[in-house]
């Protein structure tokens, strides 16, 4: 993300709270998260292998793009340590 060129700010488990005006319940945090020129919010998670399944990521990748503004919602990934 960092090198893309495409991101205005990139963090680190932050809330999501901090990408945007809205407040999201529960808080939630993603592992990454970008915002991009256009304003998008690119949110990524990095599972732990021991307590986090892949699809329970995706739960929470969707649940916290779902609580940002239509027009500031980017894509959700999950991103495996190699």
């Amino acid at each position: 993300m960092g090198r893309s060129g495409k991101y205005t700010e990139i963090h680190m488990n932050r809330g999501l709270n901090h990408y945007s005006d809205r407040v999201a319940i529960p808080i939630l945090k993603p592992d990454v998260g970008g915002i991009r020129t256009n304003g998008r919010i690119d949110l990524v998670e990095v599972p732990s292998p021991k307590t986090q399944t892949p699809q329970m990521m995706m739960d929470k990748l969707t649940l916290m793009r779902s609580q940002l503004p239509e027009n500031q919602r980017g894509k959700i990934w999950i991103s495996e340590i190699e």
